[in-house]
């Protein structure tokens, strides 16, 4: 059995009505050589094809499923974690903090069939092409190691988020809000865990505990790293100076108005 391992390096974050754990990842791209030496063919994919998701190829760690398909370059895994497992939430928060700093990575593993593989060449280098025929592919998982080329997670969806690349045309603008919408999910998560922290059960007294004395040292970590991410957020935001006085006031209105319609998206009103 075979296993390819892809890297991440790019994510978006989205809620559109689906639960949280939702995740989409482009686990192969077609017609490179890899980092194997092999060529991926997108006949060796079945468009609809359900597949298990483990962790690190771990038979014993089923952490969810999803469904394969392809476009003319990529093949795709649409999927859900398992929230309702250990393994399958602590899967998640890894992939999903890993996505955010451009770590992840996901792998496939597979069987070749007789006739599904032949060898060849590109260029001067010998290679294998997998997928002459439909490949028998059992299962994609989230890695330490990859092996493919220009592949990324698209999509992990968590909290409130909500679809924003089809709503915005400006790739400009969606990096930007993508940075945004990074800092401001880890701040709600964030404040999620300080308030349990600080919760009280009905019946017991309350001590008054200040928040400096739950707040540990990994809290504040994450939180001056979502205000770096926010402070990165207002420096890129801010129009480089142009000759054209009238074009920065356009692009300014552009930008604002862009940055407006997501964050009310995302429920938090305009700016």
């Amino acid at each position: 059995m075979g296993r390819k391992a892809i890297a991440s390096d790019s994510i978006a974050l989205k809620q559109d009505g689906e639960q949280q754990g939702a995740v989409e990842a482009v686990f192969c791209t077609f017609d490179v050589v890899d980092r194997d030496g092999d060529v991926c063919l997108k006949s060796g994919f079945t468009d609809g094809q359900n597949v298990k998701m483990h962790w690190q190829h771990d038979q014993a760690a089923w952490i969810g499923d999803g469904v394969i398909s392809t476009t003319s370059s990529e093949a795709v895994f649409t999927g859900q974690f398992w929230m309702d497992t250990v393994d399958g939430e602590q899967a998640f928060k890894k992939v999903k903090r890993a996505s955010e700093k451009g770590l992840a990575e996901w792998s496939w593993a597979f069987n070749v069939p007789a006739g599904a593989s032949k060898y060849g060449k590109v260029g001067d280098q010998s290679v294998r092409f997998l997928g002459t025929a439909p490949l028998e592919i059992y299962e994609v998982s989230p890695v330490a190691v990859g092996a493919g080329i220009d592949t990324r997670t698209t999509t992990i969806k968590a909290h409130r988020r909500r679809t924003l690349r089809k709503a915005i045309a400006d790739p400009e603008a969606i990096a930007l809000i993508t940075q945004l919408d990074f800092a401001v999910d880890d701040l709600d998560e964030l404040v999620g865990e300080l308030v349990d922290s600080l919760a009280v059960p009905a019946d017991v007294e309350p001590k008054g505990e200040k928040v400096g004395r739950v707040l540990a040292q990994a809290r504040r970590e994450r939180i001056r790293a979502v205000i770096e991410a926010l402070e990165k957020f207002l420096a890129e935001a801010e129009p480089a100076p142009v000759a054209d006085p009238k074009a920065v006031a356009i692009r300014q209105m552009r930008m604002r108005a862009q940055l407006g319609e997501a964050l009310t998206r995302l429920g938090y009103g305009h700016p």
